[in-house]
């Protein structure tokens, strides 16, 4: 209801000086609709998540920041944005799992590149790029892989050892290749990394998200 009617105020009244404030608050209604996402970490088939109310939250805040750049409400806004953009590609990547667990390598491989190409300033992408490493590898697919592992290089070269063509996961990324249950690991100790994260949360208690700029690859293979 609280975002129904401040799109209704908006529609009304787009000229506002409230306007950025109304907006602001469709935003915080989608934002907090959006708390269930948490749930996606417990047991259960992952695909069935409603997401919904983040994609939603992303429209509303962005809307913000092109409409009221100059807003009160603007720096705020830019870090739940940014919160739930990562929870959004967390959460792709909790599917892709799901699918590499199951044996279904084209289908995690799809959905891991979606948090490339959709969502790539963001944390998850280091998982989706294992993932897709992995799925691509399953599927004998060596020049995929491959490349997968050029563009992690590219951007996170921590992870990576050898050269082009001959690249593997660094020792320690995984107990050996394929081992989904220590990705989901790795995934967890990454996500939990507090120099991924900005100097100030949301609000107390909150975890903050990471707001680290994103890095730009030389060569792209899509």
């Amino acid at each position: 209801m609280a975002r129904l009617t401040a799109d209704r105020f908006i529609r009304l009244n787009p000229e506002h000086p409230e306007a950025d404030y109304a907006q602001y608050m469709k935003g915080l209604s989608s934002y907090a609709s959006n708390d269930s996402m948490v749930a996606r970490y417990l047991p259960g088939d992952e695909t069935g998540r409603d997401i919904g109310g983040a994609r939603d939250a992303i429209d509303d805040f962005t809307t913000l920041l092109q409409r009221y750049p100059e807003s009160e409400f603007a720096e705020d806004a830019t870090l739940r944005l940014i919160y739930v953009r990562n929870q959004l590609a967390e959460y792709e990547v909790n599917v892709s799992r799901y699918y590499i667990r199951r044996g279904a390598y084209l289908a995690a491989a799809n959905r891991s590149r979606q948090v490339v190409e959709g969502y790539p300033s963001t944390p998850a992408v280091i998982d989706a790029l294992i993932v897709m490493h992995l799925s691509y590898e399953a599927l004998g697919l060596p020049q995929e892989s491959q490349d997968a592992l050029f563009v992690l290089s590219k951007n996170y070269p921590e992870y990576v050892t050898g050269e082009r063509g001959n690249q593997r996961l660094a020792p320690g990324v995984l107990y050996q290749e394929g081992e989904t249950d220590r990705l989901a690991a790795f995934s967890e100790q990454r996500r939990l990394d507090t120099s991924r994260r900005p100097q100030a949360t949301l609000r107390p208690g909150e975890d903050a998200p990471s707001i680290d700029a994103p890095r730009v690859v030389d060569e792209v293979f899509f």
